[in-house]
């Protein structure tokens, strides 16, 4: 498995680009999984604007073939009504504590 950050051409590269490699391959074991998640990452206290994470979404595709085999906008997945971003520290003087999303995108099974 290899991580990526810094992959495209400068030209090209869209912020936050990350890409993660897996050699499905090597896997060998029947029993293995592998769950694909993704954690939102907390802006909160940056400048951004509201709109700056319309277009946001990740995908799993083919590498050699640069097929999209499965993706999903991150605007479009529905959070449950119980989320809250946030909740108050134990310490009324402390800010508030981060709650990460994250979302559970699939899972691979090896048969």
């Amino acid at each position: 498995m290899n991580f990526m950050d810094d992959f495209r051409d400068p030209a090209l590269r869209v912020n936050d680009d990350k890409k993660i490699q897996i050699g499905l391959g090597a896997l060998k074991k029947a029993g293995t999984s592998i769950f694909l998640l993704v954690k939102e990452t907390d802006i909160s206290g940056k400048p951004v604007k509201e709109s700056d994470f319309d277009r946001a979404w990740f995908r799993l595709s083919n590498e050699e073939t640069n097929q999209t085999l499965d993706y999903a906008m991150v605007n479009k997945i529905e959070k449950s009504e119980e989320y809250q971003p946030s909740f108050p520290a134990e310490d009324e003087d402390a800010p508030p504590i981060m709650n990460p999303l994250t979302y559970l995108h699939g899972r691979l099974f090896l048969d």
